[in-house]
């Protein structure tokens, strides 16, 4: 963990967090940002991989952008999303975050809406 005072970090540390736990579709976000770590992919990709419909992608990607998570580079279809400095750099704090979500947050939810199952 950074030292005491690191405003910027445990600003970052409380809103991942709320964004990941304290919300209903923190376990998606936390399946996008698990993604990103791998490997940085554009929108239409993160929904083939995911199973999930491509607008519902595109929901989180934007709120995980707007909160400084996920950085866009690019423009239109091709934009690429990149996880912040931050997830990066804090792999077991994020890993720690996904160990509270409980050991479902890997599976879609129910009516997530991506294409049907077997």
């Amino acid at each position: 963990m950074p030292p005491e005072g690191d405003g910027a970090g445990d600003a970052t540390r409380r809103v991942l967090h709320w964004m990941l736990i304290g919300t209903r579709g923190g376990p998606m976000r936390a399946r996008i940002l698990d993604l990103l770590r791998q490997e940085p992919q554009n929108a239409h990709r993160i929904a083939q991989r995911l199973e999930v419909q491509y607008r519902t992608v595109l929901h989180h990607l934007d709120v995980l952008v707007r909160n400084g998570l996920v950085i866009p580079v690019g423009e239109g279809y091709g934009r690429e999303y990149f996880p912040s400095q931050w997830i990066a750099g804090h792999p077991q704090e994020f890993d720690g975050l996904l160990r509270q979500l409980g050991p479902g947050w890997r599976r879609a939810p129910r009516g997530e809406g991506g294409p049907p199952r077997p």
